[in-house]
């Protein structure tokens, strides 16, 4: 019986001299500044679909073509990161890769929604572009 409670003691102790002597608080300054970018990137996030939108707006964009374009650029993400982490490929055929997919997307793109909305969207894309420069 007094093995017992000697072993028990001796495992308390023990379990006391590794447990971390403060447990992590979420106020610590480097938890703020997680919570911090979130929220900035969140509102980036936010900023940016809404500028999207607009962009379709201004190009007459319907929602079948938005879901089109959705397609078209879902894959073009999925081929841009199979080529981004290829191993195999030197930095400059990773660059030569990634150049030939934007046109593929360029193409694709006109295909989905047409020409003139195409063009429309360039436009209103480069606009926004440069008024953000200013």
């Amino acid at each position: 019986m007094v093995s017992i409670a000697l072993l028990a003691s001796f495992a308390a102790v023990s379990l006391a001299q590794t447990a971390p002597a403060v447990a992590p608080s979420a106020t610590t300054p480097e938890a703020k500044s997680q919570k911090t970018t979130r929220r900035a990137q969140a509102i980036d996030l936010a900023a940016r679909k809404a500028e999207i939108q607009e962009i379709r707006k201004e190009a007459g964009i319907t929602p079948e073509d938005a879901a089109k374009l959705k397609t078209v650029q879902s894959d073009f993400r999925q081929a841009a990161k199979a080529i981004k982490q290829d191993v195999s490929l030197t930095p400059e055929q990773k660059k030569a890769k990634l150049k030939e997919i934007r046109e593929q997307r360029k193409t694709a793109v006109t295909a989905a929604v047409g020409n003139e909305k195409a063009e429309r969207m360039r436009e209103a894309h480069k606009a926004r572009h440069l008024n953000k420069e200013k």
